[in-house]
């Protein structure tokens, strides 16, 4: 069985208002690494905050080899504490740079051998200065593509099994459900280009 590395992408934008990313959900996701890594040794969890300006992820844990399994698990214990003490901004201090922050996970995960799998905690509105507001236009996922690529986004998602969870349902509120629909086609097809074969796209982590 490969060594099991999983990336999280942390979405505190304000068009999320603090739902899409929360410590219970991260705390989640990080006992089913746990589970899935079976804490063997060089396993790895990081999280990545869209719109950070740091130069690494706000949380990165690996699983250190030189310990017996009981003082890896105590260790474990200790990350987990940690990550439950992450304290976050302010929604508004964050940029929306959601296909930025997928890049760079994606990329650090490549870094390690072993499995993988990419959980996105984000309602998928892209906001780049300068580039693309999917607030005011959905672009073609062609476009969308294209601008991906010219931007050096484009990363790599084949063999990595990818859940977006937090997305507008479109059943209420500003977001229609016709805007709701083309955003997660734009998504689904720009990860599908990418190489990503499984896509889960809803707007609960409870449904992922």
């Amino acid at each position: 069985m490969p060594i099991h590395h999983s990336g999280i992408v942390c979405d505190r934008s304000a068009s999320t208002q603090g739902a899409s990313c929360t410590n219970t959900l991260l705390l989640g996701l990080f006992d089913k690494w746990v589970i899935e890594s079976l804490v063997r040794p060089e396993s790895t969890l990081l999280v990545e905050m869209v719109g950070s300006r740091d130069t690494g992820p706000i949380f990165q844990v690996t699983v250190p080899h030189q310990l017996p399994l009981g003082e890896r698990i105590a260790y474990i214990l200790g990350s987990r504490l940690e990550l439950s003490r992450l304290v976050f901004g302010p929604p508004q201090q964050y940029a929306s740079t959601i296909a930025e922050a997928i890049s760079v996970v994606v990329s650090r995960l490549r870094e390690r051998r072993g499995s993988y799998r990419l959980s996105v905690l984000s309602d998928m509105v892209q906001i780049t200065p300068g580039g693309y507001n999917f607030e005011k236009n959905v672009p073609p996922a062609r476009d969308f593509l294209t601008w991906l690529k010219k931007n050096r986004l484009a990363a790599d998602l084949q063999g990595i099994p990818l859940v977006a969870c937090g997305l507008h349902s479109g059943q209420s509120g500003s977001r229609s459900a016709v805007y709701t629909a083309r955003l997660q086609e734009v998504w689904k097809k720009a990860f599908q280009a990418l190489g990503a074969t499984e896509i889960t796209l809803v707007t609960t982590c409870d449904a992922a």
